[in-house]
């Protein structure tokens, strides 16, 4: 499981995914490359703290019942929405833009699987 489902709000479940993107390795290690994955990184993490801040007037909820599932349908919604933003975002050319590419691949890689992850717990709880 990927996420914590102690976590008490979507709020810490979106650091989480930010803490998860920001741990994605370049696969070269061509400075250019490592630029532009620097940049795809830096991207992702602003999408993420955009949806925190979009969402933060409800993000702290109780963890019972009808409250958690809407919190639970929060963090799908957030995650969707910063995966249709990544989807989105322009490639660049040369080796920044190799890097860019391959961040933005492996972010959208780790929100997909955080989602997938999100899924069924949404419907156990």
């Amino acid at each position: 499981m990927l996420l914590d489902e102690r976590r008490t709000n979507a709020g810490e479940e979106l650091l989480a995914v930010i803490a998860m993107i920001t741990a994605a390795v370049p696969e070269h290690d061509d400075p250019e490359y490592r630029r532009g994955h620097a940049s795809a990184t830096r991207y992702a993490r602003i999408c993420a703290l955009d949806e925190i801040a979009r969402s933060a007037s409800g993000l702290h909820l109780d963890g019972v019942g009808a409250a958690r599932r809407r919190e639970r349908a929060m963090v799908r919604s957030a995650l969707s929405r910063i995966l249709d933003r990544l989807s989105a975002a322009g490639d660049g050319a040369g080796d920044v833009g190799a890097g860019y590419r391959s961040g933005i691949a492996q972010a959208c890689t780790v929100i997909e699987t955080v989602l997938a992850d999100v899924e069924p717990r949404a419907e156990r709880v």
